[in-house]
């Protein structure tokens, strides 16, 4: 019993501490001067530069042969993390970090939907109606950014949810594979994919400084340590914390730039964040329920 309360702090703080890790990224991106395609060109290049190093020092001799096993998932794995990492970016500088972290935040839920139709996995109800409350809260934000260029960003957002729900989606099916080098992947397409528009020899001192935070610390740190920290964590645990970002994200961008959410965002914000937790709570006790019923 020791042995597995000791595990669940252990995962508690790893995972904590990788979220909190990552929630000064809309902030700083919204620091950074550089062109959009510049931005999103170095992000990529340096997540996949830095992912690689550290892939190197885990698996030296063996890493060829852990790249091998990714096989056609890691490729898919792969351009669906490209895919969110550029709407992720275009999405926070065209709208409020808030509108972006929140409508992100209901990823899980598009992976729900995703799973139940390729996965044939059956979604419960509460997940269907958490979807509708969700849904209705996006709608509000939608609403409070009809007729401005906003919009588009919170499009894009959508889009953004939509490709991590199917990387998510991805790495369930093959799941017994390790996909850190899909993501080394994915930083490449990124950068490959943007090369055209963008000028990365003309970035500033200072925007490259950010990146280099950016892309060699924030990232690969906060996605080293929320892969570990789940090992020791019930899945509905790790969607609350997860939602730290969704709360403190803006926070960053509040106290950094002073935007403030508008009230239609801030309503939605609630609406989603609320529905969120009473479904993993209430996933958190179904499981548990289950758990005992089998003890």
């Amino acid at each position: 019993m020791f042995l597995r309360y000791t595990d669940y702090i252990k995962g508690l703080i790893i995972t904590s501490t990788g979220v909190l890790v990552l929630t000064p990224d809309a902030l700083i991106i919204r620091l950074i001067e550089a062109p959009r395609p510049t931005l999103i060109f170095w992000r990529g290049l340096l997540l996949s530069i830095s992912l690689t190093i550290f892939f190197l020092i885990r698996y030296r001799t063996n890493a060829l042969g852990v790249l091998r096993q990714i096989g056609i998932p890691g490729l898919l794995c792969g351009l669906c993390f490209c895919g969110s990492t550029i709407m992720f970016v275009t999405s926070i500088t065209l709208t409020a970090a808030a509108n972006t972290l929140v409508i992100i935040s209901i990823a899980p839920l598009f992976a729900a939907v995703l799973s139940h139709f390729f996965l044939a996995e059956t979604a419960p109800l509460r997940t269907w109606m958490t979807i509708l409350v969700c849904f209705i809260g996006i709608l509000s934000i939608f609403a409070g950014n009809l007729g401005s260029g906003a919009l588009l960003g919170d499009l894009c957002a959508v889009g953004a949810a939509i490709f991590l729900a199917s990387y998510f989606v991805i790495v369930r099916h093959a799941r017994a594979v390790n996909m850190v080098p899909a993501l080394i992947i994915s930083g490449l397409m990124v950068a490959i994919l943007v090369s055209p528009f963008a000028h990365p020899l003309s970035i500033s001192m200072r925007d490259f400084t950010l990146l280099l935070i950016l892309g060699c610390v924030i990232l690969p740190l906060s996605f080293a340590l929320m892969t570990i920290g789940p090992r020791y964590l019930p899945a509905p645990e790790v969607g609350l914390i997860l939602l730290l970002e969704t709360v403190l994200g803006p926070v960053w961008v509040w106290f950094g730039l002073g935007e403030i959410p508008d009230s239609a965002t801030v309503i939605g914000g609630i609406a989603v964040v609320s529905a969120l937790t009473i479904h993993l709570l209430l996933g958190y006790r179904a499981s548990s329920l289950k758990h005992d019923s089998v003890i």
